[in-house]
């Protein structure tokens, strides 16, 4: 399937879903991000991707485990960043 097969409105989700994807690969997820991927709509589409957003009670404990492994995959010294194209002197270009 390519973007010129697809109709209007799967062209804006396709591309709606591209700028999520790339917003989540720049920033750890916080409390604000999580806020908006449970928006009308949006945590409807996850879900049929099969991404669970975790409850309001296990939103801390969730939060901390995804800003470690944002840091184990994007920011440990040790390792280079699963996108090394991209990070230039500690931060992405």
């Amino acid at each position: 399937m390519t973007a010129a097969s697809l109709d209007r409105p799967e062209r804006e989700a396709a591309r709606a879903a591209a700028e999520l994807v790339g917003r989540l690969l720049l920033v750890e997820i916080d409390a604000d991000t999580l806020a908006s991927l449970r928006a009308p709509g949006v945590r409807e589409a996850l879900v049929e991707l099969g991404i669970d957003l975790p409850s309001e009670a296990d939103e801390q404990s969730w939060l901390d485990e995804r800003a470690a492994d944002y840091h184990d995959l994007f920011l440990n010294p040790e390792g280079g960043p699963l996108v090394q194209s991209l990070w230039i002197q500690g931060r992405y270009e």
